[in-house]
């Protein structure tokens, strides 16, 4: 960690540059040592300090009163008297000698400094005169080219537009070069997936400091209203997609629901249902005298007959092209004129296949036990080319154990 001095501002270790003034850290940054792990060293005991000892005093003559003059010293020994001589006045200067000489200054300081002589004063030099030139073509130098920054970039960093340096979005100045980042461009922020989006519905909204709203009843409100909409709406389309991928029930009933939607909205914008005619007619199991083609010849005094009803038999019609049936006309029974001779189907199971035989799905249709015409809604066989009619159930007859159906229509959507 590095300190400025100059703001106290704290930087990375690997920063040049200030992010708070932008001073250079090599000149005003002061590096922090990392906290040492080792015990502190025992500390040795103070020693005692003597106090110093002043010098001794310098010893003082007396001063003179009078330059020139020279007082006798007295002493009551015979020894100090004849040691020194006797003051005499010189007859020449006979006022220099009342006066004594003063003794020298210990410290006399530093000399004292010439006063300078006022003199001529000296002009500057003035500046020559400046002569117009011919302008100077400078040569075109290439671009600077942005280095790659040191660091990975993270959102919201600020990207330096002298150096491309990445920087965290406190600073202020680059790390790098020390340049301003007023107008640096900012890292966008990774969009959120939709399934973040979702589970953000059900967390609750964090408001900024300050701008908190009053509490109040979530449901009173028209947003609390709203939210709680949302939510029931969600969770009832999640409820529903799982009932829809484990119970096949209620895949049909969601398939009916769609296809009957899509036929009323067909309907609206004029599309009819018309004819279609198979190109072949077969079946599981026929009485000669009455084949299996009978049931699709448009006509109502002839039938198909199967000897045994309890053999489930199957009728199976083919298609020259895809089609998309929507419903059929169904006249049930012996079409000839005694009804209740033979049985009549009661349950059909339809199932659609297409022209490579994939199974495109299936739907099971109930008969009333009348000669009258019945129509039947059929689903799920866009693009059939050939259909399968098992017969599930019959109307059972007291006397014959066989089955007859006159006539079956199909229709398609055009």
């Amino acid at each position: 960690m590095i300190v400025c001095r100059s703001c106290g501002g704290h930087n990375e270790d690997a920063a040049d540059f200030c992010g708070s003034c932008g001073e250079f850290l090599e000149w005003t940054g002061e590096k922090l040592a990392p906290p040492s792990t080792q015990p502190p060293a025992a500390q040795s005991p103070p020693v005692a300090q003597l106090p110093p000892v002043a010098p001794p005093p310098k010893p003082t003559e007396p001063q003179a009163a009078v330059k020139g003059f020279t007082p006798a010293v007295t002493s009551s020994t015979p020894a100090a008297t004849s040691s020194r001589p006797a003051l005499t006045e010189s007859p020449q200067r006979p006022a220099e000698a009342l006066v004594a000489p003063l003794p020298p200054d210990p410290d006399p300081g530093p000399p004292a400094r010439p006063v300078p002589t006022p003199g001529p004063v000296a002009r500057k030099p003035q500046p020559q005169e400046m002569r117009p030139q011919a302008p100077v073509r400078r040569r075109p130098t290439a671009p600077a080219v942005p280095s790659p920054p040191t660091r990975e970039l993270q959102p919201d960093d600020l990207i330096c537009g002298m150096c491309g340096e990445g920087n965290p979005p406190t600073r202020r100045f680059c790390s790098r070069c020390g340049d301003s980042l007023h107008t640096a461009a900012v890292v966008p922020t990774p969009p959120t997936p939709w399934w973040r989006k979702i589970f953000q519905l059900f967390e609750p909204k964090v408001h900024p400091a300050g701008a908190r709203p009053k509490r109040r009843s979530g449901l009173l409100t028209a947003r609390g209203l709203t939210a709680a909409m949302r939510r029931t709406l969600l969770l009832a389309a999640l409820l529903a997609a799982l009932l829809y991928a484990i119970f096949p029930a209620m895949r049909d009933l969601v398939h009916g629901l769609v296809l009957g939607g899509k036929d009323r909205v067909e309907a609206l914008f004029g599309r009819q249902d018309v004819e279609v005619r198979p190109i072949s007619t077969t079946a599981t199991a026929a009485l000669a005298d009455h084949p299996a083609d009978q049931a699709t010849d448009l006509a109502k005094n002839t039938f198909w007959s199967a000897p045994d009803a309890a053999a489930r038999p199957t009728l199976v019609v083919v298609f020259d092209h895809p089609t998309q049936l929507t419903r059929a006309i169904v006249h049930n029974g012996d079409g000839a004129g005694d009804f209740p001779a033979l049985g009549r189907p009661h349950e059909l199971h339809l199932v659609y296949f297409d022209g490579s035989g994939t199974v495109l799905g299936a739907t099971d249709v109930t008969l009333k036990d009348t000669p009258n015409e019945q129509q039947v809604q059929l689903g799920e066989g866009d693009g059939a080319t050939r259909v399968e009619i098992q017969v599930t159930s019959v109307h059972p007859a007291p006397s014959a154990p066989g089955l007859a159906l006159s006539e079956i229509e199909f229709f398609e959507r055009q």
